[in-house]
């Protein structure tokens, strides 16, 4: 997403306050052998979230959608938790990598235009999805170019991506075969055990069949986070047009936040990249229930993430002022003997909303002018690439590869796209960037 709001508050891409965490000092007490990093995987050659270059070695564990796994069932613009252990020099190195999906189903409604909205939303089991360009479009070979050649009823997709206020804010789509059960997970606003039904946003769902499990089925299971099993052909609008669906489920589960599987213990270290579902000193709503009232430095991301900002950050009205319901961004800090967060570091996350394409005709290192060449890449330093789009002036664009997400739109390299691999012929690529003083920042790079 754009942060138009940011650019207010400092000519930088980020506001950061505090001393950094990790390796340099910071506004925390001691040191941690645990870091969880939470984010969108944006390139492999080990595994790249948030900025961070992710060691694995035989001994780090996968879950993909709750099975294991062995790591091949990971994907650019897959959300994932990741529980790591900080080595002696610094690096981190993975002990488990889980991956969940949030929501997968029939698509109900598509975006239509020609060309098709960069920006924009559909709804998939009648929840919407929101996707910009940084979307990571997977299609499984079924010649699904665009957001908007899906096909309302009867494309069944995954989507991965961060609870919004306003929906999902997916960060890839990926095709699905068509199978006899599909799950919606959200939290739940209402429930009728008279009729047996509960209702996740604009979908009620009949469970009077259903298999439940780690759920008491009163009101005591209004705003938690659940998963839905049922079969498709069961879902219908109520009445063409409404917006309202219907469902029936085969199974009702407590949705098991993959946060947890690691390890928040006191003083253990957390950066974490979400959407800020609910502002500082949020109260829940409910007239004399204070249960989950969130203090006046406290926030959310993503629904669940409890985050509090330490007293640097407190104090700072550039930062407080950053804490906008439905902004995205990174927190990083140690977590309390409570299990918050506390954070001495908080960056705005801005995604590009610019477009070039054109063919690579050099990349050189951006610090030493060094050509790049297939043994002296190195993911920690950053580049600038040259294409040329056809038009009177080449372009230039700084391209930071653990910061960067690489999709390799042709196949050919899948998983282990790198940068080496646009020195092979003339690479035809589409970046997606935003401007920061004289330089473009690429975000997103696409081999076409």
């Amino acid at each position: 997403m754009e942060i138009k709001r940011l650019t207010v508050l400092s000519s930088a891409i980020a506001i950061t306050l505090g001393l950094a965490a990790c390796g340099g000092g910071d506004s925390s007490t001691g040191a941690s052998s645990n870091k969880l990093i939470a984010g969108t995987i944006s390139g492999f050659g080990s595994i790249h979230v948030n900025g961070e270059h992710i060691l694995t070695d035989v001994s780090t564990s996968y879950s993909v959608d709750g099975q294991s796994d062995d790591g091949s069932g990971l994907d650019v613009g897959d959300e994932v938790k990741i529980c790591t252990t900080v080595q002696s020099d610094g690096s981190l190195l993975a002990a488990v990598v889980i991956s969940n999906d949030e929501l997968e189903g029939l698509v109900t409604s598509t975006p239509t235009g020609a060309p098709c909205p960069a920006t924009g939303s559909l709804d998939v089991l009648g929840t919407t999805v929101n996707y910009d360009t940084d979307l990571v479009l997977d299609d499984n070979g079924a010649g699904i170019d665009t957001v908007c050649s899906l096909v309302a009823g009867t494309s069944l997709v995954e989507v991965h991506g961060k609870p919004g206020i306003n929906g999902i804010n997916a960060t890839k789509i990926e095709v699905k075969a068509a199978v006899d059960d599909t799950e919606i997970k959200g939290t739940v606003d209402a429930i009728d055990t008279n009729t047996s039904t509960i209702t996740l946003k604009n979908i009620t769902v009949d469970y009077s069949t259903a298999t439940v499990e780690d759920l008491i089925l009163d009101s005591s299971v209004i705003g938690k986070l659940i998963e839905v099993k049922l079969n498709p052909a069961t879902f219908a609008e109520t009445a063409q047009g409404s917006g309202n669906w219907t469902a029936t489920a085969f199974k009702l589960e407590l949705e098991d936040e993959s946060i947890e599987e690691c390890s928040n213990s006191d003083g253990d270290e957390a950066e974490i990249e979400g959407v800020i579902t609910r502002g500082l000193g949020d109260d829940n709503g409910t007239p004399g229930d204070s249960s989950d009232d969130l203090a006046i430095d406290q926030f959310e991301i993503n629904g669940s993430d409890i985050v509090q900002l330490d007293a640097v950050l407190a104090a700072s009205s550039s930062v407080t002022a950053m804490i906008i319901v439905g902004e995205e961004v990174e927190a990083e800090g140690v977590y309390d003997a409570n299990g918050i967060l506390v954070a001495n570091k908080l960056e705005a996350e801005e995604s590009g909303d610019l477009e070039y394409m054109g063919i690579i005709t050099d990349i050189v290192e951006k610090d030493t002018g060094n050509t790049l060449t297939s043994t002296n890449f190195d993911v920690n330093k950053s580049y600038l690439v040259t294409l040329d789009g056809g038009t009177a002036t080449e372009q230039n664009f700084v391209v930071n590869p653990l910061e960067v997400t690489m999709d390799d739109g042709t196949d050919v390299y899948g998983s282990g796209f790198n940068m080496t691999h646009l020195l092979v012929g003339s690479p035809n690529v589409e970046i997606q960037y935003y401007v920061s003083g004289t330089d473009n920042m690429a975000t997103k790079l696409e081999l076409k």
